[in-house]
């Protein structure tokens, strides 16, 4: 071969290259999708979706055609006159441009696109009457004016308003959120089904879905459109794991105002969507089933769920007007409120103790009765109002005054959670060194009268001191020490550290804790009689997750060692939170008693979502502090 010859051969194979590389790229897959429909698939596709698009690695084209609270029937109506009624939105790879006037079938035409759906006028969406004739129309239409013989067709499901919504349209569904998203469901899977529609895009269910987590009822910015950066970036997920068959969970993308915890919530809701399109999935199955349920997000998610069903679950207080198991579910609240932030556990604080008065209880000494000041006072710690701490200060200065031995106001160990921590508390508000001196001399006192220091555990009371299970062993009650131990940790979370009594508290408390560990069970809960399992063999969760939170406050404030306690931390909140239902209900907890007994599945006391609640607050502290890792 003569050198020009290579020469001329070589221009031929490099020209060659280059335009089957022009080539390639050029025929790179662009996915192109046109929404006919409103003010929602503008919520759903304009903001977000495109990012998620990209984050796949493949270009994108996205158009709207656009009109605010546009229905069907107007659609069909612009449709059949060729209307340029339509500001038509379109997005190139990030790049949005509008253009006015346009009609929609030049929209249609202007590219082949891949999908085209289809959206009813949000107040509409739920009236099965509203979607015929006008969809089977619009239907044919854009069928023989689609340019792409393989477009696909999409029915895009809206949401149910907030709520609080006063939007009009509301009230076709008697202002229920939960009757206008069933409607929905059932409105636009009918419509599609009649249409021989397949692919439906559940962004209602995923804006359903994500209100069952602990952000509640906030996607919405004005009661029906969503949320600016929740909101939106939810419908997007949804729109993005429904067109492109991959799951969004993962997917790096996502707006730069949103937490971690928000972007998983949103990822999470739309995933489970896509998954069960017709039926809301609650947080409790979605977490538990995609999430670490140790993380931030988890915590929080199932420690709402927990609080809003024991708040629409009261259990009725009995004859004696006994309230200190509400007020064990109302501590528990408070320290919700301080682990997360939000404001609806303090709101309904606030209301209870409305209600109450803010008064103790009707037994004068009791200790029980003066249970309540916990939330009262951790109320009064925010708000400042003086009727929060004045009932609870007056009661506490009066027994004060006139004072009796522990052993005798505070004769059973559960007094230990009741009464001690509410000293604490004003101790701290109050800056007196006479509650805590109070606290000081009538704990000890008990303690010397209950504590079994050979056994490192509280008998209950003093019928207990010879009691004996079946196979002999000495009886000791897991509520009991769970009572004690909980109350141990606030009066340690409150103390200052300065005060002299301080390290004989804290020296206590490990000692316990060391015992209590060595009996935690296989499957990471407490039996209910401690040294014997076989006497009540069943699962019971409230004095568990009162081990669980004192266990893990130790952690979180350095007493404990991790690397020991942290895996048995982790066993009890799986096991507590495994008793969990999806409703939201804590199972498995010992009713009103004073010893180990049976356990039913469907059990269900106030206290024992209070010490669900304290637990999940120093889960929290955990995931925050990265403790879990080591």
């Amino acid at each position: 071969m003569t050198y020009k010859l290579f020469r001329r051969t070589l221009g031929v194979v490099v020209l060659t290259l280059v335009l089957f590389c022009q080539t390639s790229v050029n025929a790179q897959k662009v996915i192109k999708i046109l929404a006919i429909g409103n003010s929602f698939s503008e919520d759903a596709t304009e903001a977000y979706l495109g990012g998620l698009i990209s984050q796949n690695g493949t270009k994108y084209i996205i158009g709207n055609l656009f009109i605010g609270g546009c229905s069907l029937q107007t659609h069909w109506t612009n449709a059949e006159g060729n209307l340029p009624k339509y500001s038509y939105r379109k997005i190139i790879d990030g790049k949005r441009t509008v253009y006015p006037d346009r009609t929609m079938l030049s929209c249609i035409k202007e590219e082949k696109w891949d999908y085209i759906t289809f959206q009813q006028a949000s107040p509409l969406s739920g009236q099965q009457n509203s979607y015929f004739p006008y969809l089977s129309n619009l239907f044919q239409y854009v069928k023989a004016n689609a340019l792409n013989p393989k477009v696909k067709y999409a029915m895009h499901q809206t949401w149910a308003y907030a709520k609080t919504s006063t939007h009009t349209g509301f009230n076709y569904y008697n202002r229920n959120q939960q009757a206008m998203y069933d409607s929905i469901v059932v409105a636009i899977n009918k419509a599609a089904h009649k249409m021989g529609i397949m692919i439906i895009i559940p962004s209602g269910t995923a804006i359903q879905n994500g209100r069952t987590s602990y952000v509640g009822d906030k996607f919405n910015r004005d009661g029906y459109h969503l949320s600016y950066d929740l909101g939106r970036y939810t419908a997007a997920c949804t729109w993005f794991e429904t067109l492109f068959g991959k799951s969004v969970i993962g997917n790096a993308y996502a707006p730069e105002k949103l937490t971690k915890e928000q972007v998983e919530i949103a990822q999470m809701a739309a995933h489970a969507a896509v998954k069960k399109p017709n039926s809301v999935t609650p947080f409790t199955v979605i977490n538990a089933k995609l999430s670490d349920i140790y993380g931030n997000t988890y915590v929080r998610s199932i420690m709402a769920s927990v609080f809003k069903w024991q708040v629409q679950h009261p259990i009725a207080i009995n004859e004696f007007k006994e309230q200190w198991a509400r007020s064990v579910f109302y501590s528990g609240i408070m320290y919700a409120y301080r682990a997360t932030g939000d404001t609806s556990y303090l709101n309904q604080t606030q209301r209870w103790g409305e209600v109450s008065g803010w008064k103790r209880g009707p037994k004068f000494r009791h200790a029980d009765d003066l249970a309540c000041g916990q939330a009262y006072l951790d109320a009064y710690a925010v708000v400042k109002d003086p009727k929060m701490l004045n009932g609870i200060k007056s009661a506490i200065d009066t027994l004060i005054a006139n004072p009796k031995p522990g052993r005798k106001d505070w004769w059973w160990c559960d007094a230990l959670f009741m009464e001690p921590p509410v000293l604490a508390r004003l101790g701290k508000i109050t800056g007196d060194n006479k509650y805590y001196e109070y606290l000081d001399q009538m704990y000890w006192d008990t303690s010397d009268y209950l504590y079994s220091k050979s056994d490192s555990l509280y008998f209950r009371d003093s019928r207990y001191f010879t009691a004996l299970t079946r196979k002999g062993k000495r009886a000791f009650w897991s509520r009991g020490n769970a009572w004690v131990i909980g109350g141990l940790v606030q009066i340690l979370t409150t103390m200052p550290k300065e005060y002299p009594g301080y390290k004989r508290f804290e020296d206590h408390y490990r000692e316990i804790m060391v015992k209590v560990a060595s009996l935690q069970q296989t499957d990471g809960l407490w039996r209910a009689s401690l040294l014997d399992p076989d006497e009540v063999p069943v699962r019971e969760t409230s004095g568990s997750s009162f081990f669980t939170y004192a266990m893990a406050w130790g952690i979180n404030n350095g007493i404990l060692d991790r690397e020991t306690f942290l895996p048995k931390v982790k066993k009890g909140w799986q096991a507590i939170n495994e008793a969990v239902d999806a409703d939201g209900k804590l199972k498995y907890v010992q009713l009103i008693g004073e010893k180990p007994e049976n356990v039913k599945p469907e059990d269900n006391q106030e206290y024992g979502s209070g010490a669900f609640l304290m637990a999940g607050a120093e889960m929290i502290k955990i995931a925050c502090n990265n403790n879990l890792k080591k």
